[in-house]
């Protein structure tokens, strides 16, 4: 049985696609084709109704190149909702410019589309809700997981916390109450406290057991279907991101509206977590930050529905391939920031808190301004959210608490690092920062932001116009400061390094081998580097590989630099070289038939690599190996 693949989004996804739409204000959405839905439709969370769903795809692809497709149904007459497809697909022959939807299958309880667009064909598959559902549990101690009572636990001193506490975190944060929570536990128990009456057929119902009204259900069915295994980890519920097998998995959710989180642990992260009683305090406040997340989105569709604009999320700017001057900037913001929250002297913090402004200034005008858009989004929902799990804590005020409040604003010591990929993630850090911040030089920053459908930034162009005299000056300042030149120091002979290497690879040329994994869906890799340098989609190993193995391929090699990319656009990976010593011969051993090879092996001076099946192609000055296995 295909497990339901319509896709619940995360924070990030759900503001960009899984929201009410107007019927005249759908342009990102492509309509071309529809289905019907006899019987209601299960999701990871929620029960759908029958009807007409349209089919649309996007005009954006998202930030991998992948195309997205979309289904929608009307709620009422002025809105509509969209919720993209995590769908499989294979090549097909056939390369179309429009999309077609293929005839709908039904088997069973399962229907499947299938939409056929440029050379692929994708497929989902929805599961009908069964007429016969499981009995409800008697008692909580019917549960067989270990984990339902001890959550349940935890989750009512949370909802009992912010009963007393949540109009002091947001003013007239209320509606908490009317949050669904759904929790994936390690041993893949699900549990969810809803007030929706119907749940996916294998949530069982508590009988008795209530929580502010809402029901609470468990599914530890052995029939559930597995966790969906990527190259970023397991997903779970079909959202984006990561969990271990000592993980949580929490989701906060309301019908229609989703929102949801990961975290689990992993080597020395105190913000990745795993079940257990230790972690029992940052669990506490991922359901805060999950919880302020939905009052985030409730308040902004209200804006919405009153005819606000939504702000526009802009895409996330690759950290691999960002320029010095954004790393350093970014860097002194930080920097200035956490001085200006330390210093006691209001004249002198607020100096520091402008010098933030000055510095963040700098780094959104070395940015594209798509990814200036989507860093002043992120820092608002995600810095705010961290700002609420600070003021939790510094209510809760208990010893576990505390240390929370100093993990969390420790956390901004973390952009000093040799890799490019904590500037991905200061929008969490550095957006508390500045709420904390505002707070001090603006206190009613944050009472209607959300409703005015604002951003942080907004505040800070209001005490600091980034045009004016006094910016211009401050900007200068920091160009001549010490610490401007210590950052410059420490990051440019890193991205000059990244740019040599990159800049570089091909160079002179020579003969060109490329080894093509589009044909085999990849099981199992190993890639182990003498020097790693990212950029964009694309691995570089200027030093060589100690192993790249890859499925059935295995390669050992010193003696040349490599490319390892991934073309999403194209679902294509690839790893690539250049052997500039024309004269060096290489020999192809192998059974051969045609241009297939089993038990293929390739030797040059100081390369060699061997595949169990492969299709060789080669011409004066290239060689195309293609993995069949």
């Amino acid at each position: 049985m295909k497990k339901l693949c319509l896709f619940i989004a995360t924070a990030l996804l759900l503001s960009c696609n899984t929201v009410p739409a107007k019927n005249n204000n759908a342009k990102e959405f492509n309509k071309f084709a529809s289905f019907n839905a006899t019987g209601e439709i299960e999701l990871e969370t929620s029960v759908f109704p029958a009807g007409k769903y349209a089919v649309s795809l996007s005009d954006k692809s998202d930030s991998n190149g992948e195309i997205k497709i979309f289904i929608s149904f009307p709620l009422n007459e002025d809105e509509e909702y969209y919720y993209p497809l995590e769908m499989e697909s294979v090549v097909t022959e056939d390369i179309s410019n429009k999309p077609v939807l293929l005839p709908v299958k039904t088997d069973g309880d399962i229907l499947e589309i299938a939409v056929k667009y440029r050379g692929r064909i994708y497929t989902a598959a929805f599961q009908y809700v069964p007429e016969t559902l499981p009995e409800p549990y008697k008692t909580i101690g019917e549960v067989k997981s270990p984990y339902v009572k001890k959550e349940f636990a935890l989750i009512m001193s949370v909802q009992e916390f912010l009963d007393k506490n949540a109009d002091m975190i947001l003013r007239n944060w209320k509606d908490w109450k009317y949050d669904s929570i759904f929790i994936t536990f390690p041993d893949k128990t699900k549990m969810a406290l809803a007030y929706e009456k119907k749940l996916p057929h294998l949530f069982r119902p508590i009988e008795g057991l209530r929580l502010f009204g809402k029901q609470v259900f468990v599914n530890e069915s052995d029939a559930v279907p597995p966790v969906k295994k990527t190259g970023k980890g397991e997903i779970l519920g079909n959202i984006h991101g990561g969990t271990y097998s000592e993980g949580v998995f929490i989701h906060i959710t309301e019908l229609f509206v989703p929102e949801g989180i990961f975290f689990s642990k992993q080597n020395n992260d105190p913000d990745k977590v795993s079940f257990s009683e230790e972690n029992e305090d940052i669990r506490f406040f991922v359901y805060i930050h999950e919880a302020f997340h939905r009052e985030q989105w409730r308040r902004r569709f209200k804006a919405a529905n009153e005819g606000k604009s939504y702000i526009n999320i802009g895409e996330p700017i690759d950290t691999s391939t960002m320029s010095t001057d954004t790393a350093v900037y970014t860097s002194l913001e930080g920097l200035y920031l956490k001085s200006a929250c330390n210093e006691q002297d209001n004249n002198k913090a607020f100096m520091l808190f402008k010098k933030a402004c000055a510095a963040r200034y700098l780094k959104h005008s070395s940015l594209p301004e798509t990814a200036v858009q989507h860093d002043k989004y992120k820092t608002l929902i995600e810095g705010t959210a961290v700002y609420s799990e600070y003021r939790a804590a510094s209510l809760k005020k208990d010893k576990a608490s505390q240390n929370h409040l100093k993990r969390r604003l420790n956390s901004i010591d973390d952009i000093r690092s040799d890799s490019t990929g904590h500037f991905g993630t200061t929008y969490y850090m550095y957006g508390m920062y500045w709420s904390l911040l505002l707070d001090r030089f603006s206190p009613e920053w944050i009472q209607n932001i959300f409703q005015e459908i604002k951003t942080i930034d907004d505040k800070l162009y209001d005490i600091l116009p980034s045009a004016s005299l006094e910016c211009k000056e401050i900007s200068e300042d920091i160009k001549n400061s010490k610490e401007y030149t210590d950052v410059v120091m420490e990051y440019k002979p890193k991205f000059d390094h990244r740019d040599e290497v990159v800049g570089s690879f091909g160079k002179p040329g020579g003969i060109h081998y490329i080894v093509d994994f589009s044909k085999i869906k990849i099981t199992g890799f190993n890639i182990d580097p003498y020097e790693l340098v990212l950029y964009g989609h694309s691995q570089y190993y200027p030093k060589g590989l100690n192993e790249f193995v890859m499925n059935s391929f295995k390669l050992k090699s010193n003696a040349l630099s490599f490319c390892y990319s991934r073309q999403a656009a194209v679902k294509r990976s690839i790893l690539e070289w250049y052997d500039p010593r024309y004269n060096t011969a290489y020999k192809i051993n192998g059974t051969k038939n045609g241009n297939i090879y089993e038990k293929l092996s390739i030797e040059a001076d100081g390369i060699k690599f061997t595949i169990n099946k492969a299709e060789v192609r080669e011409s004066d000055n290239e060689v195309i190996i293609y993995v069949l296995e």
